[in-house]
Order: C-alpha cells, then structure tokens, then sequence
C-alpha cells in the first residue's frame, strides 16, 4: 500500500464516520502524511494522523470531545484528535502554529471541509 491509497482509507473513513458526529465542522491530515509523496510506501506498522475540527460552542478546550485516538480502519491504523474550529479561524492563527501551517500547504491535505472554511486557509498558508 502506498501513502496515497493510506489517506483515501482516512478520507472514507471521515465521510462515513466522523463527518456524522456532533458539531463535525471538518478534517485534515497532520504528521508524515502530509510531508511524504503519496507513492511512497506506507509501513504497515506506521499510522495516518489526522484532525478533526469541532464547532464547539465555548471557550474552554475542555469542551472537546474525547478524541478517537489510534484505531484500525480497513488495512490502515489511523489516528484522530480534535481542535476547536474557533483556532482555525484565521490564516494567522494557523501560521502561528507550526503543528498547524504544514497541513494547509496544499488542499489534498483536507479530508472534509463542509462549510469550506479549512480551504480558504490554504491560499494564504501556503504562501507564507
């Protein structure tokens, strides 16, 4: 399996799964999906990381939800946290994280975005 078919396992587990849970506002990859070519071999015993974005309504990170952590979908391990949306909702907040920046280099890296606002960050990051 290569990391392209990887993250295709991550995408379709996000629109059948993740993309129904409460205040779901989008997804995306992070880790060494984002930085390796998607021809490259993906370890079996390696993971997709991912984040789920939440449009929770307070100002408290204690408002998440528990994150799914690390599980087996299919053939691929994947692993999901989640962040709060209101931390996404600037180029310049994203920037300022160099967790962040990375996964909004190119909009491939983008797993769901329902409301489109993850894409809109994708112009600006990638310039920078």
């Amino acid at each position: 399996m290569n990391l392209h078919q990887a993250r295709t396992v991550a995408r379709q587990w996000v629109a059948e799964e993740a993309a129904g849970m409460d205040r779901f506002h989008g997804a995306f990859l992070t880790g060494s999906a984002i930085w390796l070519p998607g021809e490259a071999t993906f370890p079996p015993t390696s993971d997709v990381d991912m984040t789920l974005v939440h449009d929770r309504p307070s100002e408290s990170g204690s408002d998440l939800p528990e994150a799914p952590g690390k599980f087996r979908y299919g053939d691929v391990v994947l692993e999901a946290s989640w962040i709060a949306a209101r931390d996404l909702r600037s180029p310049d907040l994203v920037l300022s994280n160099y967790h962040l920046a990375g996964s909004f280099r190119s909009t491939d890296h983008i797993l769901a975005d329902p409301a489109g606002v993850l894409g809109e960050l994708v112009p600006v990051v990638s310039r920078e």
